[in-house]
């Protein structure tokens, strides 16, 4: 996957990346990440079609406890 070794190459720490998403805000764009092909630091997003996650992104996930957080709907 040439994204990931486009982020090794520039030693960027990351936690989560869309692989694909719905922009909310269309009005204004979104701020490029140098050096990165077809990567942006997104804003809101509607939805999304997948994601990857990092390990440290994981923890911090987990670390918020979600499942203690939730409400039925």
């Amino acid at each position: 996957m040439n994204l990931m070794r486009e982020l090794e190459a520039e030693g960027l720490a990351w936690d989560l990346i869309y692989i694909g998403r719905k922009r909310m805000q269309v009005e204004r764009p979104e701020k490029s990440v140098p050096r990165v092909r077809n990567l942006v630091e997104a804003d809101y997003s509607y939805w999304t079609l997948g994601y990857v996650l990092s390990l440290r992104g994981a923890r911090k996930l987990l670390a918020a406890e979600p499942l203690a957080k939730m409400l039925p709907v």
